[in-house]
């Protein structure tokens, strides 16, 4: 059997560790990479804690929904949707466009209403900041997101400590150095 609080666990908890993993060492540059590597581990998890449904859930990178409209990623059972990840990265240091998020926190809201089988929301925003960012549960149930879990990645200082990460300087100059060349 599906076990739905497994798999959010996985994504408020693994999911995020492993994202930024790969951004550290250099996989991850934007967002279209973002989106292959979550739906990589997402695929894996689901080969992995769930062999005996596997042939049951699907994952999919960007698909055309009824009403035309492609959410980064989501998860089927079957025919139905179960979960939607949308992603946000934030390349340039000191940027995160609140309004960007807002307009995927109101989609997965809309795709949440529309589709009565979507267990779960998530939103992993990606960003390079001195300040942190993450919006409290109580102000995401205030504005209607109740299905919907928030994670954020700072590629400058540890989320749990708010400590900057080690190396980060160092990190930062290549990243930006491999931007300029492969971009």
């Amino acid at each position: 059997m599906f076990d739905s609080e497994k798999f959010n666990g996985f994504v408020k908890k693994e999911l995020d560790d492993l994202l930024f993993s790969d951004i550290w060492n250099y996989w991850i540059f934007n967002e279209s990479d973002l989106h292959s590597a979550a739906y990589f581990y997402i695929r894996e998890y689901f080969s992995r804690r769930d062999s005996q449904n596997a042939d049951s859930i699907f994952v999919r990178c960007e698909p055309v929904m009824d009403d035309y409209t492609k959410p980064d990623i989501v998860v089927f059972k079957k025919y139905n949707p179960i979960y939607i990840i949308e992603l946000k990265m934030f390349q340039k240091t000191e940027t995160l466009k609140e309004d960007m998020i807002e307009k995927d926190l109101d989609k997965l809201k809309a795709y949440i209403s529309r589709y009565p089988s979507i267990k779960w929301g998530f939103l992993i925003a990606v960003y390079d900041s001195e300040a942190m960012w993450k919006p409290s549960s109580h102000k995401l149930k205030k504005s209607g997101y109740e299905k919907i879990s928030v994670s954020s990645i700072n590629l400058r200082r540890k989320e749990d400590s708010e400590r900057r990460r080690n190396n980060y300087d160092e990190w930062r100059r290549q990243f930006d150095k491999y931007l300029e060349k492969h971009f």
